[in-house]
């Protein structure tokens, strides 16, 4: 029996994860990056013996992380020296008062009530939105392959509308929680790390903060892209290959399937699955016809 073959376009994260899952159910993985190392935006630049992180620079919703590693057998707290980083930050607002989320609570209760008495109650309510929201959300959605509008719209789905909130704007529904603009802007800006602003991202997305005093944000020790060298090690091992400075010039596809890429160099590879770990936009616009 012939081994099925794929060739995944793209050694982000993503791509050096999708590749381990394709080998591990025995299919030989094929990873083809540009560049002369993996990582994609999660690299660093070194100098004089110092390394800075030049994409991500910390690790949030830790709990997706972590399952990704225990399913490839893998411990991301073995592999990994996490340290939490709490506060988390620090928010300066325009009138130069600060707030530092923090997992502790007799600080949060403290720092909230000074901006805005009785603010402490709207906050654990809505850390109990964010909850259901992240739940729900983990399970319903993110765990799902939509591959057709079919596969949402089903009548089982339709209690998400009101236990998700996708059809109302973040901020808008903060004047539920707090009146202070400070504490509204405080709880979503978090929308922004997926592009989006508050003032049209759905309410969803309160479960941004909640993982995040939750769960933790946390910061690898030797940088972000230490992530990146404990998957390469989980891939390896699973046998996927990687072939850089490779060039995908564009995807050819027969039948409304992808069956091969032609390389910058001329060549072209086929395989019987092509996956694209690009940007989508520019895998729409620059790969596929």
């Amino acid at each position: 029996m012939n081994t099925k073959t794929a060739l995944i376009i793209g050694a982000g994260l993503g791509g050096i994860t999708s590749a381990i899952h394709l080998a591990r159910h025995g299919i030989h993985a094929t990873v083809l990056e540009k560049n002369n190392k993996a990582g994609g935006r999660c690299d660093r630049y070194s100098r004089d013996g110092h390394e800075f992180d030049t994409g991500p620079t910390l690790l949030l919703m830790p709990l997706l992380i972590e399952s990704e590693f225990n399913t490839f057998d893998a411990s991301m707290r073995e592999m990994l020296d996490l340290r939490r980083v709490d506060p988390t930050y620090d928010l300066i607002f325009d009138d130069g008062s600060v707030f530092a989320p923090t997992s502790d609570m007799m600080k949060m209760r403290e720092q909230l009530e000074a901006f805005e008495p009785g603010s402490f109650d709207g906050f654990l309510r809505y850390m109990q939105e964010g909850n259901r929201h992240y739940n729900v959300s983990i399970e319903r959605l993110l765990s799902k392959d939509f591959r057709r509008m079919t596969d949402f719209f089903t009548p089982a789905n339709i209690p998400l509308l009101s236990l998700v909130k996708p059809l109302l704007k973040h901020y808008q529904h903060m004047s539920a929680f707090f009146r202070d603009p400070r504490l509204k802007a405080a709880f979503t800006f978090e929308d922004m790390y997926m592009g989006l602003s508050p003032f049209d991202a759905p309410a969803t997305f309160s479960l941004m903060p909640f993982s995040e005093l939750t769960h933790g944000v946390w910061y690898p020790s030797g940088g972000m892209y230490t992530i990146v060298e404990a998957l390469m090690e989980v891939a390896l091992k699973a046998g996927v290959e990687f072939e850089y400075n490779t060039t995908v010039e564009h995807i050819e596809v027969d039948a409304h399937s992808a069956r091969s890429v032609v390389l910058e160099d001329g060549r072209s590879l086929t395989a019987d699955v092509i996956f694209a770990n690009a940007d989508l936009p520019y895998v729409y616009k620059e790969l596929l016809p």
